[in-house]
């Protein structure tokens, strides 16, 4: 199992505190990996957000699971196995995984950060694109 990762800015604790109130966090929180910036979006399954790699010094997207999903370990599996399976995709368009796993039951998934519009604003802003491009 993965250690834990997470180092809350000021800011940004009493936000997580209220998604994950569910859970005890133990003193291997503070074995740090991560140092959130912000939330940046969310969806049917996770929280997501902004933050920097602190051994690489580099930003990244952390996906959170909703902690009242935690608690169904098919789900928890289904969010690794996605973690998986896009781990193993190669291609210019598609995001890379840089690391899964769990803590406290807590699962996560660690993406590469691309700057630019994510697909949401780009389809409000042209529209469903053309089947041949």
């Amino acid at each position: 199992m993965h250690k834990i990762f997470l180092c809350l800015c000021k800011n940004e604790v009493i936000e997580l505190y209220k998604l994950l109130d569910s859970f005890k966090w133990s003193k291997s929180v503070t074995e740090i990996m991560f140092e959130l910036k912000e939330k940046i979006g969310s969806g049917g399954m996770a929280s997501v957000y902004l933050a920097v790699q602190k051994s690489l010094q580099r930003p990244v997207v952390l996906k959170v699971l909703y902690p009242h999903l935690a608690e169904d370990e098919k789900l928890v599996q289904r969010f690794e196995r996605e973690a998986r399976a896009a781990a193993m995709m190669r291609h210019e368009n598609i995001i890379q995984v840089i690391d899964c796993g769990r803590q406290d039951d807590v699962a996560y998934i660690c993406m590469e950060f691309v700057e630019g519009m994510d697909l949401k604003k780009w389809l409000e802003a042209h529209g469903t694109p053309p089947i041949e491009m």
